[in-house]
């Protein structure tokens, strides 16, 4: 926030990248009211927490009567997944490597194509899908010849593909991260599931190590004697 934090987003890596640094103004607020919680009086607490309050309604009246709204995005975007169509991102939320300029909005969701070169669908494929939710799809495909799945998907590494049971690389068009799978002909059952990552897993620990040790703080409190009185 001050020019005397140059020296960590230059050096420390990937932090320039950061949308908005005053974000983490978010993890300094925690720690200011947990040590204005500990520190502060009794009659002191009703206080801040007063005027904690009138703070947040004076600014959220602020902000609601200021700011600029476009009551049409939210109909829009769930106009857009409903119709399986879906919707530009933005940048920073791409899988590396990705360009969304270059991914067809209104592709169907799969396709069959034969050669890397050749994306039109292949008449003599039979595509069904039986599943696609959020995160999870299964697809069904009945063809006469080699060639390549195309979802209307990019490519985030959690996703996970198995193609007649047996785990598969994804490949992807060239420019983008959209996901493509080869597969052989006859029948094939492709399914693709958004799995859990390491990092996911260990934040999930971290936040439940986290709950734990506050609630043994808790009680631990609960059930420490209060100190008594010193006499004069």
């Amino acid at each position: 926030m001050f020019p005397v934090t140059q020296i960590f987003w230059r050096v420390l890596p990937e932090l320039r990248f950061v949308q908005f640094p005053w974000r983490w103004l978010s993890v300094v607020a925690l720690c200011a009211v947990a040590s204005m919680a500990f520190t502060a009086r009794a009659w002191l607490r009703w206080a801040w927490f007063l005027t904690a309050v009138l703070a947040i309604i004076v600014s959220a009246h602020y902000l609601v009567k200021n700011t600029w709204w476009d009551t049409d995005d939210m109909p829009d975007l769930q106009a857009a997944i409903k119709s399986g169509a879906g919707f530009e991102g933005t940048d920073e939320y791409d899988p590396v490597g990705d360009d969304h300029t270059d991914l067809a909005p209104k592709d169907p969701r799969v396709k069959f194509f034969a050669s890397a070169t050749d994306l039109a669908p292949h008449p003599e494929a039979n595509v069904s899908i039986e599943k696609w939710t959020v995160e999870h799809r299964v697809v069904r495909l009945r063809t006469r010849s080699d060639g390549k799945l195309l979802l209307h998907l990019v490519n985030y590494p959690a996703w996970r593909a198995t193609l007649n049971g047996k785990v598969v690389r994804i490949e992807h068009p060239s420019g983008t991260e959209q996901v493509a799978v080869p597969v052989s002909a006859g029948e094939s059952e492709l399914r693709i599931d958004f799995t859990r990552t390491a990092d996911r897993t260990l934040g999930g620990w971290i936040s439940v190590a986290s709950l734990v040790g506050a609630l043994s703080a808790w009680f631990w409190k609960r059930r420490r004697p209060a100190p008594h009185s010193a006499r004069a």
